[in-house]
């Protein structure tokens, strides 16, 4: 289960469930996996948790891939059509390799050669959320991963994630995530709900 599945745009469009259905490509790329995960799980020679954790990675993407191949209509909506579009996905491919920049709209738009408004609309239209509003989201799930890994400062974690004062961090961090930055790190290994 994935803790942080609602910060994740491709995560959040799953069902809770994937159900590959068995087709023969299907069956022999999941197969082929799944056999290699089994023999490193049984041998449990050097490197073995390394190895499983990637060929679970190449499962899961195996998985997603089947998924959107039988039902090829989820590719038309949301963020997946955003992400097909030429200036949309270019600006969350952007934002998703640097969400640690304090974006704004004009900023981006002028970036990608859009207009302010025309920018705006198109993003909220395609992504389901306003530019600013996703802009803050990435920059929080951002933080909070590094809450979870680390022990930097939170004025350290909050300056890294764009924020210019440890108090508008605090704020934006609990009104996204339920909980201050401090309890959410303080929480540790405990499971926690999923990101809002």
């Amino acid at each position: 289960m994935f803790e942080n599945h609602a910060g994740h745009p491709l995560l959040a469009i799953l069902p809770p469930v994937l159900h590959v259905k068995r087709t023969e490509e299907g069956v022999r790329r999941l197969g082929l996996t799944t056999a290699h995960l089994r023999s490193e799980l049984d041998g449990g020679g050097a490197g073995a948790n390394e190895i499983v954790t990637r060929l679970a990675d190449i499962l899961l993407i195996q998985a997603v891939r089947d998924y959107f191949e039988q039902k090829p209509q989820t590719l038309d909506d949301g963020w997946l059509a955003a992400v097909q579009d030429p200036k949309i996905g270019q600006a969350l491919a952007i934002l998703h390799s640097h969400p640690h920049r304090p974006w704004t709209v004009p900023s981006l738009a002028r970036r990608l050669a859009m207009s302010r408004s025309t920018f705006a609309e198109r993003f909220k239209e395609l992504v389901g959320e306003p530019p600013q509003r996703y802009f803050t989201r990435l920059r929080i799930h951002a933080a909070a991963a590094r809450l979870r890994s680390g022990d930097d400062k939170l004025s350290a974690i909050a300056a890294a994630a764009g924020f210019e004062s440890l108090a508008a961090f605090a704020k934006a961090f609990k009104k996204q995530i339920g909980e201050t930055p401090g309890d959410y790190r303080k929480t540790g290994d405990r499971v926690r709900p999923p990101l809002r």
